[in-house]
């Protein structure tokens, strides 16, 4: 209920590596297609604003393309804000979404006031623009992740060969406990995490750390799956 109250949606069901990332790839289509029209409004949003022309044509231009910006492409962003307000947090849509507001809030003000000068509409709704630009850039961010990790899973052994009793089988990688002694034969991935207890070897390590040169690995030493 509280993550629901706060604006986050939480599924129990499995998602698979390659449906999260295709998931991920229709969200990011969604947004760009959404930041492509809401650029068509604050181009223009922007190019009156800084025109400081303050005749009643380019304040009601100024207000309508404020409003669509602010309250239609920003509206998940204050929806956010709300929520997490309600609960007595914030973050930064909270941030982003106060400013917004209290630019146009304010603009508001100004125009029952008369004061045709001290309005901000282009504020209220270019704030909302960049961070949906910046927005689109973190989700894009998160998908090259979400491939390099992906990646890196599918080269991961499924088996594993678990020595128990002085007896070698294969298990799935998965059923292996804490403390469980595995074997791993010369030029095999290793399944899991680890600390070597008998024997020696070089283990390539690119993967993790970027150097192309073999590590050496004895009793003692740490390695890592894959």
């Amino acid at each position: 209920k509280s993550l629901a109250a706060a604006g986050y949606g939480l599924t129990t069901s499995y998602i698979s590596p390659r449906s999260r990332i295709k998931n991920q790839k229709e969200a990011i289509d969604r947004k760009r297609n959404e930041l492509i029209a809401a650029t068509a409004l604050a181009l223009p949003l922007f190019v009156v604003g800084m025109a400081h022309v303050h005749s009643g044509w380019s304040i009601g231009l100024q207000f309508l393309l404020a409003s669509i910006l602010s309250f239609y492409f920003g509206r998940k962003i204050h929806s956010k804000a709300f929520a997490l307000a309600k609960m007595g947090s914030t973050n930064m849509d909270t941030l982003v979404s106060l400013g917004s507001l209290v630019a146009y809030a304010y603009s508001i003000v100004g125009l029952a006031m008369g004061s045709h000068d001290q309005v901000y509409f282009e504020s209220a709704g270019l704030i909302i623009y960049f961070i949906l630009i910046g927005k689109l850039l973190e989700d894009r961010g998160k998908l090259s992740n979400s491939k390099a990790l992906t990646a890196l899973l599918s080269i991961q052994p499924n088996e594993a060969i678990l020595v128990e009793d002085g007896r070698q089988q294969k298990v799935a990688v998965e059923s292996l406990e804490l403390d469980q002694l595995v074997w791993i034969p010369p030029a095999q991935r290793i399944p899991v995490d680890g600390i070597v207890t008998e024997g020696s070897s070089t283990i390539d390590e690119s993967t993790f750390t970027g150097e192309p040169l073999p590590v050496e690995k004895g009793m003692g030493s740490k390695v890592w799956a894959g």
